[in-house]
């Protein structure tokens, strides 16, 4: 069968059953031979993200909205585990009753409702009540798999653990990823080299800087990119530089146009030409960043220099470009703490951190008033908007609103 007609086919099938839920992915045979009926739709991933984002909150990063599209594609690999294992249970006439899962489901969830300030403390945690229903629905599910998967090596007598077996197992299968948001996170995911994340950044900052309204899950998967991206090139520029501060140490600099062979020459002879052992260990440097870079030339040098230096100029601007356009649309306390914290030489980045930092207590003290707490929080925040602003002579008038605002708030 032709393979674009196969999976129209399987995707008009699973649609069916679904109620058009979003599909996020499809199990497959290493050859991408889709299997059927074992697709992983919103429910699944969602019921599974929020157990690991749960875990992730309690290690306390304080920027974990960063990790987000991380936490969601970590999340999808374990179901795609889950729902191998069922599949070979399936293989085995071993079934998940999904019955008693539903009916277990329920209980937990009319617990749970039963205790109304629990559960609105969970529905905002869960930003929906359906997504603690499958979060139960996923959680229980797992558990049955694991205990069918456990009692099923035990009967058949397989002296092995589950998770070394299923190890050799899994390794039959593969998944495709058909959700929009999780693109780059799953193209990341099948890259193993440095250099291959590098053009994969470049690939996707073009496309970011050319589309309009991309997935969020696409800028912090980018951000990732434009971190290693950033990583690498400046662990180069050091080198680089280094190289160069080697170069230039020898009288006439020319050092850097012996070819390898006259520097092995070099290396190898143990004569008074070597004046010291600081000497020695210079050439052997240079050999070193001569393998490694095939620099021949102090213009070279220099041009290659400057070419990562302006690489990295770029990286940042778009970097902190995209942080912002994501603030706009999210107001996301996060978001514009982390601008802060590394952008903070910008003009725009300091007004707009100060003027969320002003809506905050605004609403704090709306809802308490100007308690000890609040008096000692808006000072400090004034103290340092007003050394701030002092050192801008644009955009003054904003500032001194700004400052305005601030100083109505303690009046």
């Amino acid at each position: 069968m032709n393979f674009k007609i196969y999976l129209l086919s399987v995707i008009f099938l699973i649609l069916s059953f679904t109620g058009f839920s979003e599909i996020i992915s499809y199990i497959s045979t290493k050859d991408g031979k889709i299997i059927e009926n074992s697709y992983i739709d919103d429910s699944l991933l969602y019921g599974r993200y929020y157990e690991n984002l749960k875990n992730y909150l309690n290690i306390g990063d304080k920027y974990y909205l960063f990790n987000t599209s991380n936490i969601l594609f970590n999340s999808l690999k374990e179901v795609v585990d889950y729902k191998i294992m069922e599949k070979y249970l399936n293989d085995n006439n071993i079934f998940i009753d999904y019955d008693s899962l539903n009916d277990k489901v329920d209980l937990n969830y009319n617990r749970l409702k039963s205790n109304e300030f629990i559960f609105n403390k969970s529905v905002i945690f869960f930003n929906e009540e359906k997504n603690i229903r499958n979060y139960m629905k996923v959680k229980i599910w797992m558990e049955l798999v694991d205990e069918k998967f456990s009692d099923f090596l035990i009967n058949k007598k397989i002296n092995i653990s589950v998770e070394n077996w299923f190890e050799k197992y899994r390794e039959n299968f593969d998944f495709i990823v058909t959700w929009k948001p999780l693109k780059i996170e799953y193209r990341i995911d099948r890259i193993d080299k440095t250099s291959k994340l590098i053009e994969t950044e470049q690939f996707y900052r073009n496309i970011i800087f050319e589309e309009k309204d991309v997935p969020d899950e696409w800028i912090f998967s980018y951000l990732k990119l434009n971190d290693i991206s950033f990583e690498n090139k400046k662990n180069t520029l050091e080198d680089l530089k280094k190289f160069k501060a080697l170069s230039q140490s020898f009288k006439d600099g020319k050092v850097i146009e012996m070819s390898l062979i006259n520097l092995s020459q070099v290396l190898n002879e143990k004569s008074i030409e070597l004046e010291n052992e600081n000497i020695y260990n210079s050439y052997k440097e240079i050999y070193y960043y001569k393998t490694l870079y095939d620099i021949n030339s102090m213009n070279e040098l220099d041009e290659r220099i400057k070419i990562l230096e302006d690489d990295l100029n770029d990286l940042s601007n778009f970097k902190k470009r995209i942080l912002k356009e994501l603030y706009y649309k999210n107001k996301d306390s996060q978001i514009i703490n982390y601008l802060y914290s590394n952008f903070s030489d910008d003009l725009d980045i300091d007004y707009l951190y100060f003027d969320y930092v002003y809506e905050v207590m605004n609403e704090y003290y709306s809802l308490y008033g100007r308690d000890e707490n609040f008096m000692i929080k808006i000072k400090n925040s004034l103290t340092q908007l007003q050394n701030i602003s002092s050192t801008y002579d644009e955009d003054k008038p904003k500032f001194e609103d700004l400052i305005y605002k601030f100083n109505k708030l303690i009046d």
